[in-house]
């Protein structure tokens, strides 16, 4: 399932949505959120894998510190939270200037088996 970005900025609102989807924790289950945010909440809701960007690891410095402050351990790759899996990638595109130090742009392929 995907959640519109602007659907995840009020806590209270990603968790209705989620709550509506009815997401069974027995079943496998993927989440489309643009950032790596509200993960308490996706995790509660029984979510096995959120897919997420948005953080580009920062570009260039000082962004890339500041991103890793902002999402410590989930800027990028693949983490855990309880029983929540988190990718988020790096994305191919860039915000602001268009230049990349330090972060190389990727495309994810992830396989399920």
């Amino acid at each position: 399932m995907g959640v519109h970005d602007r659907d995840t900025i009020s806590p209270e609102r990603f968790r209705t949505i989620l709550k509506q989807a009815d997401v069974d924790p027995a079943q496998a289950s993927v989440l489309l959120t643009h950032r790596p945010d509200r993960l308490r909440i996706a995790e509660e809701a029984g979510i096995s894998l959120q897919l997420s960007g948005h953080t580009h690891g920062g570009q260039f410095f000082p962004f890339t510190w500041i991103t890793s402050r902002i999402y410590g351990k989930f800027v990028h790759g693949l983490q855990r939270l309880g029983n929540l899996l988190v990718y988020t990638s790096y994305g191919a595109g860039t915000w602001g200037p268009p230049m990349r130090i330090g972060t190389t742009p990727e495309i994810v392929l992830i396989q399920f088996e």
